[in-house]
C-alpha cells in the first residue's frame, strides 16, 4: 500500500534549495566579479567600483536577492574600425550582472550547440573557425582532388532585428528542457535566472543613455544598424556579454534547421556569417531560398541581399580576416589596410629625435608584436618584411628570428613589471598572516559584517605583520594602487633583477642579491 505524499516535505526541499541559491549567490557574484574585471582593470568605472568592493557588490546582491536590480545608463559612442558601428557600452555594475547571468547559461547551451559555432565560446574564436573551414574544404574535396563549392551568406542587420520576445521564448524554453533532463541541485536559480534575463533582456538602452562624441560621427551610419531606428520590443546592444550570448542562442535554431532538416554536413558559422560547403553546385543554389524562408518565418530575419556569395573552392574564401585558398591561407586586404593604419600611427611617435617615454615604448612594443604573431598564423613572410623591413620602429626594437616578435634593444630596456600577488613561488614560505592578507586582498574574502572602518584597521595591523622586513618570509610585493588604507613608515617590497653567479671559496654560487628584495619607502595616497 502506497502511503499518501506528505505535502509539507515538498514545501520544505523547495525552502532548501532556495537557501542553497542564495548562499551561492554571493560567492557567484564575486566570481563574476573577477571575470568581469579581466583586462579592465585600469577604466575608471572599474577602479570606482573597487574602491568600495565589499560595499558595491553586497548593495547588488540585495537588488538581486530582493528583486529590486534595475540596469544603470549606458554610454553610447561609434566605432569607425574595421567597419562604422553603433556601441552601447554598460557601466561596470551591469556588467558585472552580464557575467553572473552568463555563467548561469552558457554551461547550459554549450553543450546543445554544434562544433562550427566559433563565437563567444571558450577554445573557439576566429583561428578556429579559419581552421574548421580549411579542414571542412579539404574533406569536401579529398584534400583538393575534387571539385567542390561553397556557399557564404550573410544576415541583414541582424543584430537590431533580433525579437526580443521571440528570443526570451527560445531560452525558457530550452531551460525547462534542461531542468527536466538534468540534477535539479546542477541547475541555477529558475527565478533569479528568469529574473536577470527579464532585467537584461527587456530593458532599452536608448533611454537616457549618454551620448558620446561629435553628431556629425553618425553621419553615413546605416538605419540597420542603429538601435534608434529598429522596431519596438527588437534588437541587441553591441557592446554587452550577454548580446553576444543570445545571438549565438537565437542562431542554434538555424544551425539545427542545416545539420538535421537539410543534411548538410560541411557548415560553419560565427555570429551571422555561415557558410556551407557541398560538390553540388545546383544543390546549393537550391538552399538558398530554402533558408531565406525558414529565417522569415521562423526567426524574422532576413538575407543580405548584396552578401550571398557561390563560388568554387579553389578560388579563395575570405571568412573571419582570411583568405583561404588552396594549401595556404592569407590575411585579408582590408585587415593588411587597417594594419598599415595601425602601425603607421605607431611609428609616427618615433620619428621625433626625443626617446619615447617607458609606457610609450611598451605599447608600441605590444602593437607590433601582436601584428607580429597575426601575421605567423598565415603565409605572409614578404609581407611582415614589407611592414617591419624598414620600420622606423628598428630604432628601438631588433627583430628576433623569422618576424617573430620584437624586442627591445639593451639601451631602451623596459623595466620589468612588478610579479603578481598571486604567484605561488612568492607564498612559498608559507606564511599564515601572508595566506590571510593574500586571500582577504585578492579574492574578497573578507568578513562581510565589518563597517570600512574596522576593516580599514584590521588591514592595516594585516599589512604591519605581514611586513616585518628583519626576517626572510616577508618576501611579498604591494601593488602601489592598492586601495587599501596603508599604515605610517609601510615599505613597498620591489623585486631586483638577479645578479649572475660568482666564485666564492672555490665555489660557484649565486649572489645573495638575487634572493633579497629591494627596499623603498611607500607613499601614502592621497
Amino acid at each position: 500500500m502506497k502511503h499518501p505524499r506528505n505535502p509539507r516535505r515538498k514545501n520544505k526541499t523547495g525552502e532548501k534549495q532556495a537557501k542553497r541559491h542564495e548562499g551561492h549567490l554571493l560567492t557567484d557574484l564575486f566570481r563574476a566579479y573577477f571575470e568581469a574585471r579581466k583586462n579592465k582593470r585600469n577604466t575608471r568605472g572599474q577602479l570606482a567600483f573597487e574602491m568600495d568592493l565589499e560595499h558595491n557588490l553586497i548593495e547588488l546582491y540585495e537588488e538581486i536577492r530582493d528583486r529590486t536590480y534595475r540596469p544603470k545608463p549606458c554610454i553610447c559612442f561609434i566605432v569607425h574600425r574595421p567597419v562604422k558601428r553603433e556601441v552601447f557600452a554598460s557601466q561596470f555594475r551591469d556588467r558585472v550582472v552580464h557575467h553572473l547571468l552568463a555563467g548561469y547559461l552558457a554551461p547550459l547551451f554549450d553543450k546543445r550547440m554544434i562544433y562550427d559555432s566559433y563565437s563567444c565560446r571558450k577554445k573557439k574564436g576566429t583561428r578556429t573557425g579559419i581552421e574548421r573551414i580549411e579542414h571542412h574544404i579539404r574533406s569536401c574535396t579529398d584534400n583538393y582532388r575534387r571539385k567542390a563549392y561553397i556557399l557564404k551568406m550573410d544576415l541583414k542587420g541582424y543584430f537590431m532585428s533580433i525579437d526580443k520576445k521571440l528570443l526570451y521564448d527560445i531560452i525558457t524554453d530550452d531551460l525547462k528542457r534542461f531542468a527536466r533532463k538534468r540534477d535539479e541541485r546542477r541547475m541555477p536559480d529558475p527565478g533569479l535566472t528568469d529574473f536577470l534575463l527579464r532585467s537584461i533582456l527587456f530593458r532599452d538602452p536608448t533611454a537616457d543613455c549618454l551620448m558620446h562624441g561629435r553628431p556629425e560621427e553618425r553621419e553615413g551610419l546605416p538605419p540597420s544598424k542603429s538601435l534608434f531606428s529598429s522596431a519596438p520590443g527588437t534588437g541587441l546592444p553591441i557592446g554587452d556579454l550577454t548580446s553576444q550570448l543570445f545571438s549565438n542562442i537565437f542562431l542554434g535554431r538555424l544551425d539545427e534547421y542545416v545539420k538535421r532538416r537539410l543534411g548538410c554536413r560541411h557548415y560553419g558559422r560565427y555570429v551571422d556569417d555561415f557558410y556551407i560547403v557541398g560538390r553540388h553546385r545546383s544543390r546549393l543554389l537550391g538552399l538558398v531560398p530554402l533558408l531565406r524562408t525558414f529565417l522569415r518565418n521562423e526567426l524574422r530575419l532576413e538575407l543580405h541581399p548584396h552578401k550571398t556569395e557561390l563560388q568554387p573552392c579553389t578560388r579563395g574564401i575570405r571568412f573571419l580576416g582570411a583568405c583561404v585558398k588552396p594549401h595556404r591561407r592569407y590575411p585579408s586586404k582590408r585587415t593588411v589596410r587597417l594594419m598599415r593604419e595601425r602601425l603607421a600611427e605607431v611609428e609616427g611617435r618615433c620619428k621625433d629625435a626625443k626617446t619615447p617615454p617607458p609606457h610609450e615604448l611598451e605599447r608600441m612594443l605590444s602593437v607590433a608584436n601582436s601584428y607580429c604573431g597575426y601575421l605567423r598564423q598565415f603565409r605572409a613572410h614578404r609581407l611582415a618584411e614589407r611592414l617591419f623591413g624598414k620600420s622606423p620602429l628598428k630604432r628601438f626594437f631588433r627583430i628576433e628570428g623569422d618576424y617573430k616578435k620584437l624586442k627591445p634593444k639593451p639601451r631602451y630596456r623596459l623595466r620589468e613589471p612588478c610579479r603578481s600577488l598571486r604567484e605561488p613561488c612568492l607564498r612559498r614560505e608559507g606564511s599564515a598572516v601572508i595566506d590571510l592578507l593574500l586571500d582577504e586582498l585578492l579574492h574578497g574574502r573578507r568578513i562581510l559584517s565589518l563597517t570600512r572602518e574596522e576593516r580599514a584597521e584590521r588591514d592595516m595591523r594585516l599589512l604591519r605583520q605581514a611586513t616585518d622586513f628583519q626576517t626572510r618570509t616577508t618576501r611579498i610585493f604591494i601593488l602601489p594602487e592598492s586601495n587599501v588604507p596603508m599604515p605610517d613608515g609601510l615599505m613597498f617590497a620591489t623585486r631586483t633583477r638577479p645578479r649572475g653567479p660568482h666564485m666564492r671559496n672555490g665555489r660557484r654560487h649565486r649572489s645573495e642579491a638575487s634572493d633579497v628584495t629591494a627596499v623603498r619607502p611607500a607613499m601614502r595616497p592621497q
